[in-house]
């Protein structure tokens, strides 16, 4: 009986596995016949697809391509913002694969209006897409292709009604801590302004052009790139953050303030062959070149410090090529400090600087009031340049840090979205070394929603060390709509923030008007400037996040 057991066993293992052999078998045919459906496409046939980065703080390096065999889809393709209408701009992984393209272009027909070697790239103006298609298909596939994107400068910003800024007028080289004797500053740095056209007479300077244009300049030339250059080296009435630098002006964009990734990119390159050291970019596109970020990497990896405009669109997220990781990205303050309603907000952002009527040259050297983002970053420009030539050895890199390090905190405790590390402060850049300098400085309150419970609110009262000594003893106190504080901090260092934050329920506060007086002092030590250690604010709470 128990042989008869064993045996049925034996028969149904062998069946069932004759039965699993069998699906494996016609399974592996079905896929092998999948597969015969859909070749591989060999290396040099067929194009790759881009796929653009969206990280905010990506490298500038290769772009990533994936390759695709799938059939093309007849729906439109999706475009970047700021995609010029039939312009492609294609890499090359060698200049073998480029000359290889080149010569199929001209056989198409292809209309090659722009190259850059040094990145082994090209820009082409399609007005036959079956052409491109088919001068792809036969040559070695571009490593990066996309559309051309718009650059432009910044819209002028348009106040809102209700709201009353404070304009800087010819105080914000002051108001910065820049030297009032600086004749010097800037002494054998070359900074060069990618922009619309820069009348050399209008500013200061040994002043090289470069027009990377087709177009000719205008009977009047725009302003822009003038009142720009100005701020940096001076020009007219305006006497420049580093008057002693020399500007190298590359025209970038026309009268019109539109420019594109493409020439954006050639001027980066022409300027750092130049020699320039620092760059200017007062100017930004929402989309993400390539071309562009190989570009920048091109000159970081040349030691050159890149300064561009966060953007005046009032929005989160910084604009290209501020938005590249190692550009500094400027937002912009008023003469009170306060952030600019139309500054670009964004993890990215680096610092903000004067950018609400700050005097500047025109065309023909008068004064005019210059706003935005643009008029802020030449004012960090202007001062890498000044610290750099006072430290010629240092790296460019530790130029831009020193602006970093000792920028003032301003908005919520900390590096934020509406202020980066702080508003630009050249008097502490230049004072680093000075030993025992003791300033303890009260920030303006700052109020957000909390981050767990939607009926609260978190105050926050601070204060930060901007002096050159260590401070033993830190005595905060604040009257907070009759709740008094009294709070000790003991061994504040350099740039230490401190910082007590305070819980309000918007059922309490409701919608009335909060008085804070605030007082701190530093035990044992003379502070060199009193006058900000008092402060007297009130607040409203009726939106979620604001500066008092």
């Amino acid at each position: 009986m128990a042989k008869r057991f064993v045996l049925l066993i034996l028969i149904l293992a062998l069946g069932l596995g004759t039965y699993f052999l069998f699906r494996i078998g016609e399974d592996a045919g079905e896929l092998a016949e999948r597969t015969r459906l859909a070749p591989a496409r060999s290396r040099s046939g067929g194009s790759p697809v881009l796929s653009w980065s969206s990280d905010p703080g990506s490298t500038p390096s290769a772009p990533m391509v994936t390759s695709t065999n799938a059939p093309e889809s007849s729906a439109e393709p999706t475009l970047p913002p700021d995609a010029i209408p039939g312009e492609q701009v294609l890499m090359f992984y060698d200049d073998a694969h480029l000359r290889a393209f080149l010569e199929l272009a001209d056989e198409e027909g292809l209309d090659i209006v722009g190259r850059i070697d040094a990145l082994r790239a090209i820009r082409v103006r399609v007005r036959d897409e079956a052409a491109l298609r088919r001068a792809l298909s036969r040559s070695p596939s571009p490593i990066a292709r996309g559309p051309n994107l718009y650059v432009r400068r910044p819209d002028p910003p348009v106040p809102p009604e209700g709201v009353t800024y404070n304009a800087f007028g010819n105080t914000a080289a002051a108001w910065l801590g820049v030297a009032a004797d600086r004749s010097q500053w800037g002494q054998g740095i070359t900074v060069a302004v990618l922009d619309t056209t820069v009348v050399p007479e209008s500013t200061r300077g040994t002043v090289a052009v470069v027009d990377l244009l087709d177009e000719p300049t205008g009977a009047t030339p725009a302003r822009h790139g003038t009142a720009v250059a100005s701020i940096i080296t001076g020009g007219g009435k305006v006497p420049g953050v580093a008057p002693g630098a020399d500007l190298l002006a590359v025209r970038v964009m026309g009268d019109d303030g539109v420019g594109n990734t493409f020439t954006l990119a050639q001027g980066v390159m022409d300027a750092v062959d130049r020699g320039a050291r620092v760059i200017n970019m007062s100017l930004g596109s929402g989309g993400d070149a390539p071309v562009l970020g190989q570009a920048i990497a091109y000159a970081q990896e040349r030691g050159a410090v890149i300064v561009a405009a966060a953007g005046n669109n009032g929005s989160d997220g910084v604009l290209y090529p501020a938005r590249y990781a190692g550009v500094l990205a400027v937002g912009a303050v008023d003469a009170d400090g306060r952030q600019m309603y139309f500054s670009n907000r964004g993890e990215r952002l680096d610092l903000v600087a004067p950018g609400l009527g700050v005097t500047a040259a025109g065309i023909d050297g008068e004064a005019i009031a210059f706003s935005g983002t643009s008029a802020a970053t030449p004012f960090v420009a202007g001062a890498v340049a000044g610290v750099w030539s006072e430290s010629p050895n240092m790296d460019g890199r530790d130029v831009a840090e020193l602006l970093v390090r000792y920028a003032d905190d301003a908005g919520a405790p900390g590096r934020d979205t509406r202020y980066g590390a702080g508003v630009l402060n050249v008097g502490r850049v230049l004072e680093r070394n000075t030993p025992g300098l003791v300033d303890m400085v009260l920030a303006r309150p700052h109020i957000e929603q909390h981050p767990v419970y939607d009926d609260e609110l978190v105050l926050a009262l601070f204060g930060q060390n901007r002096g050159t000594k260590p401070l033993e003893r830190v005595v905060l106190k604040a009257n907070v709509d009759g709740a008094p504080v009294d709070l000790t901090f003991y061994d504040v260092g350099i740039g230490d923030i401190v910082r007590h934050d305070l819980r309000l329920t918007r059922a309490g506060v409701g919608e009335r008007t909060v008085a804070i007086e605030q007082e701190i002092s530093v035990v044992g030590d003379e502070d060199r400037s009193p006058h900000n250690n008092r402060m007297l604010s009130s607040l409203s709470v009726g939106l979620p996040t604001s500066d008092l």
